[in-house]
């Protein structure tokens, strides 16, 4: 199996920890859910918050 690891730009920006669960959940719904890692931190972050997502394997 084959597997892709995510990073996807949340869909708000994530000021802390207290938002990121929800921001993160809806961004990661379709991606595998959310792994409970977020950032704001460059280079990750380059232009917005990014959510750590669960792997998905590819088809």
């Amino acid at each position: 199996m084959i597997i892709q690891l995510s990073k996807l730009l949340s869909i708000k920006t994530i000021i802390n920890n207290t938002y990121a669960p929800e921001i993160c959940e809806n961004t990661c719904a379709n991606y595998g859910g959310w792994n409970g890692q977020w950032t704001n931190a460059y280079p990750a972050a380059q232009k917005k918050s990014v959510c750590g997502c669960n792997p998905c394997p590819l088809p």
